[in-house]
């Protein structure tokens, strides 16, 4: 049972990696990155920034030779489309908006030519670099940053599991919809019919965009600390 639970428990990882985490990458940029632009825009300016990094993600799924694994993670997203069209229409970006500042930012420059690190600035690989050298000179903002980085983890994971049953639910209420005698959907609370199924539905996929959220902005979180543990850590 032990090991049976271990090995469900890597399969959903595996899937949260492919089927999360690949795409919000893809459509955001990594976590490092939005920091970057967050740190060089205002509040309003970041929405539109965002949006148009959204279009320029969708266009390279498109373009790039890799479509079929385009294909197949757009397909497994599809009963939270509405909801993503949603969130881009409103701006919903608030989980990526940083504390890091264009100061702290300028600090840290002034420290990476003694850390080996290379200069922190879009179009360049500097946050591993500088992941290392906390994880290896600062246990204290390490041990807050694995914290960040497990919470991460579980989010994903129970997104990829939501995902799924947003999946059985949206089937559900097509079921519903066209009369046939579907299963009850997941908080459905005991009621019946297309309305009660249709709410479960939508709240299925909201609890998911909760989980979405928390996932990205724990992402953000551990990229946070490394960056100020690495900045105002005594030497």
């Amino acid at each position: 049972m032990l090991f049976s639970v271990y090995i469900l428990g890597h399969i959903i990882a595996y899937l949260g990696s492919q089927l999360i985490e690949k795409v919000m990458d893809s459509l955001f940029g990594k976590a490092s990155l939005v920091i970057l632009r967050g740190t060089e825009t205002n509040r309003d300016d970041f929405k539109k920034m965002m949006q148009q990094q959204i279009r320029l993600g969708i266009s390279k799924h498109i373009e790039e030779a890799s479509w079929f694994s385009s294909i197949v993670r757009f397909v497994c997203h599809l009963p939270i489309l509405p909801a993503y069209i949603a969130i881009y229409l409103l701006k919903v970006f608030g989980f990526y908006r940083t504390r890091i500042s264009q100061d702290v930012i300028t600090a840290a420059n002034g420290k990476v030519a003694n850390a080996h690190i290379p200069e922190i600035k879009q179009g360049k690989e500097w946050f591993k670099s500088l992941e290392a050298v906390v994880m290896n000179t600062n246990p204290s903002a390490t041990a807050r940053m694995y914290n960040y980085l497990v919470i991460s983890g579980l989010f994903r994971s129970v997104s990829i599991i939501l995902l799924a049953s947003a999946w059985f639910e949206l089937i559900y209420t097509i079921m519903k919809y066209k009369g046939y005698n579907a299963p009850e959907g997941l908080l459905m609370f005991g009621n019946n019919g297309i309305y009660a199924q249709s709410i479960s539905y939508i709240a299925v996929c909201v609890v998911y965009l909760f989980s979405l959220f928390s996932y990205l902005k724990f992402q953000r979180r551990y990229v946070e600390d490394a960056i100020f543990a690495f900045v105002y850590a005594k030497p």
